[in-house]
C-alpha cells in the first residue's frame, strides 16, 4: 500500500508540470476525485471531461500525463475514448474507473495502464495513480527529459 509520504518522496517532489484530465459523466464523482487528487498534488492541472469524445478533444488542445477514464458514459463511452486517445497518443498514462468490474477487464484490452473501482478507497485510487506516474517518470529519466 502507498502512503501520501511515499507518494510525495517518489513522485510529487520529482513531476513538476503534472496534467490531469478526469473523464466522468457524473459531477459528483469528477469533483471527489479532484478534491482527492489535489490533496496530494496541489500544484496539479486538473481538467474536467464529461464524455469520452470531450476527452479526446481536450487531449489534443493539450496531452496530459494521466487520464482518469470513467468506463460506462453516454456518447462515447470510455472503452473507445481509451482505445482512441492510446492509439494517437501512446504515452499518455490512463487509469480506468468503474463500478462494473466487468468493464474495468475491457479498458484494460483497450489499453488502460491502471483501474479502480470507483468504491475502492482513497489509498488505493492514489497507488493506481502512484504507479502509472513512477512508470512515466523512469521514461522521463530514461529520456533525458526530466523537468527540473
Amino acid at each position: 500500500m502507498f502512503t501520501q509520504e511515499k507518494i510525495n518522496s517518489h513522485t510529487a517532489g520529482k513531476i513538476k508540470d503534472l496534467h490531469i484530465l478526469i473523464v466522468d459523466d457524473q459531477r459528483r464523482s469528477r469533483q471527489s476525485l479532484r478534491a482527492l487528487l489535489l490533496t496530494i498534488y496541489p500544484f496539479a492541472v486538473i481538467q474536467e471531461a464529461e464524455t469520452g469524445a470531450e476527452a479526446i478533444i481536450m487531449v489534443e488542445k493539450r496531452v496530459p500525463d494521466v487520464v482518469f477514464m470513467d468506463i460506462r458514459m453516454p456518447q462515447m463511452n470510455g472503452t473507445e475514448a481509451t482505445r482512441h486517445i492510446k492509439n494517437r497518443w501512446p504515452k499518455v498514462k490512463i487509469v480506468a474507473l468503474s463500478m462494473y468490474p466487468e468493464a474495468l477487464e475491457e479498458a484494460l484490452h483497450a489499453g488502460a495502464d491502471d483501474y479502480f473501482n470507483k468504491g475502492d478507497p482513497p489509498h488505493i485510487i492514489l497507488s493506481a495513480l502512484e504507479k502509472v506516474l513512477l512508470n512515466t517518470q523512469e521514461s522521463r529519466e530514461n529520456q533525458g527529459n526530466i523537468r527540473q
